[in-house]
């Protein structure tokens, strides 16, 4: 989720203010983080779609007895 919030910021940053030194720390902050998110997927990519599907399930419920998050 972090890895996403740094690639939004990022984003936002070229299109308001592409040639900004803010851009560029933007950009740095996700490139710098973006290896590890991208292990994350590969890892992720690998676990059979059982195994996910329950996770969301499992994350979605967010520890209410079943109650979906809203």
């Amino acid at each position: 989720m972090a890895t996403r919030n740094l690639a939004t910021r990022a984003a936002v940053a070229l299109v308001r203010h592409p040639f900004a030194p803010e851009t560029v720390t933007a950009v740095q902050a996700y490139l710098a983080d973006a290896g590890q998110a991208l292990t994350s997927y590969a890892q992720l990519q690998t676990l059979p779609s059982e195994d996910v599907r329950a996770r969301i399930a499992e994350l979605t419920r967010g520890g209410r007895s079943g109650e979906a998050c809203s």
